[in-house]
């Protein structure tokens, strides 16, 4: 059920996650209890693929995202008895006719796109552009 690849290329492991089930992300715990300062980018990649992500993470930010996109099975990355649990919903879900089932907020997904981020970017651009030129 579990498959454990060597280091491939990024366009790879982009084909992997398409034959994947369940996307897998672990972040551990700060040692000093704060929530982690950063956020894996792969978290964006799982969110776009639209399938579900087995969240392993602690409070913060990254957590977040996982349950704001309606695709999250979220653990905290210390609690044994929380990650089998979900495991076995997820083993459950994989044998029903239907499979795993997640509501993915394709509203929230859609902001972090590259399209949508470069779209403010551009915004922010020809705002600072603007006010710059009409000074001089």
């Amino acid at each position: 059920m579990v498959e454990f690849k060597e280091y491939v290329s990024h366009s790879q492991s982009i084909e992997y996650l398409t034959l994947a089930n369940v996307c897998f992300l672990p972040i551990h715990k700060p040692l000093n209890d704060k929530p982690p300062l950063s956020i894996p980018g792969k978290t964006y990649e799982y969110m776009a693929m639209g399938k579900p992500i087995l969240a392993l993470v602690p409070p913060g930010e990254a957590r977040d995202l996982v349950r704001n996109s309606g695709l999250g099975f979220i653990c905290d990355p210390t609690n044994i008895e929380e990650i089998a649990q979900n495991l076995l919903n997820l083993l459950h879900q994989h044998r029903t006719p239907g499979g795993i089932k997640v509501k993915a907020n394709r509203e929230f997904i859609y902001q972090f796109e590259r399209k949508t981020l470069t779209k403010k970017l551009k915004k922010v651009l020809d705002f600072a552009i603007d006010n710059y030129y009409s000074e001089y």
